[in-house]
């Protein structure tokens, strides 16, 4: 009975569209509708899609990059950050948590809005720096930290094929590298940003912790989030709980399988009415 209660309770969770709705699905489609060219050469693989390039480490695997285009690109997959709920329009101020490879943010900023990245990984940061340059864009407001329940500083590490893999170590080694983290309370109260929008979310598994240490902010500013959760088989029940005990209406989107018979919500889309 337990096996059937856990593997029913994410499908309760979502429109019944999202059950069939999924990324492999979206996906498969994404690749057959668009004209996609790719580059390669010593430090980057390139994704060109509708006349945009798109920017990864060279020796990142290209059925990833594509993945991690067709969720930005395509407005009915599963993990696409924006719904009629939650979305942003020009002059928008999008606050971007776990930017990786910048794409999301450089899309956001063609559409006129203002957007603050927070990406603790410094090749990450490169190629976010180079996308923003190559789209014509002025470059973002960065910050190069990890957002966390304590001011700290952590050892990290980049997955040099896998941008979205690089994370938290629990010790030194020749290639991780110091990284303060920040509650994300503290940071608004240092930037003293006047009003945030939109908030993205999409930090491996660090999702409900960045958020509990933005609570003053979310109560004060208010901003539309989108947080993901499938990283964490808990997350969608505490996440759920938590925004809405500050006063923000939620709903889940999406249905990831990650095998065993265990289902997961793969995003949560937060607002105020």
């Amino acid at each position: 009975m337990k096996l059937i209660s856990e593997l029913i309770q994410p499908l309760a969770r979502v429109n019944p569209y999202w059950w069939f709705q999924t990324s492999q699905r979206v996906e498969s489609k994404f690749l057959q509708e668009n004209v996609i060219e790719e580059e390669l050469n010593s430090e980057f693989r390139i994704i060109k899609v509708g006349g945009h390039k798109y920017f990864f480490p060279a020796i990142s695997n290209s059925t990833t990059c594509r993945m991690i285009i067709s969720e930005l690109l395509s407005p009915d997959h599963p993990h696409q950050y924006i719904t009629s709920e939650t979305s942003y329009g020009e002059n928008d101020i999008v606050l971007d948590i776990g930017s990786c490879e910048g794409a999301f943010a450089a899309v956001a900023a063609t559409k006129g809005a203002k957007v603050i990245v927070i990406e603790p990984s410094r090749a990450n940061c490169a190629l976010i720096r180079k996308l923003f340059n190559e789209w014509q864009l002025d470059q973002p407001e960065i910050h190069e930290i990890l957002i966390g329940p304590d001011s700290a500083t952590m050892q990290f590490w980049d997955d040099p094929v896998n941008p979205g893999a690089s994370r938290i170590v629990p010790e030194q080694f020749e290639s991780s590298y110091p990284v303060a983290m920040l509650p994300l309370d503290e940071l608004w109260k240092r930037e003293k940003w006047p009003r945030l929008d939109f908030i993205k979310i999409d930090a491996e598994g660090y999702d409900m912790e960045i958020l509990k240490s933005g609570k003053q902010l979310l109560k004060s500013l208010k901003p539309k989030i989108a947080v993901t959760t499938y990283h964490n088989a808990d997350h969608p029940k505490q996440v759920k709980e938590f925004l809405e005990s500050i006063g923000y209406k939620t709903k889940f989107k999406g249905i990831l399988n990650t095998g065993n018979f265990s289902l997961r919500t793969v995003m949560l889309h937060a607002w105020h009415a």
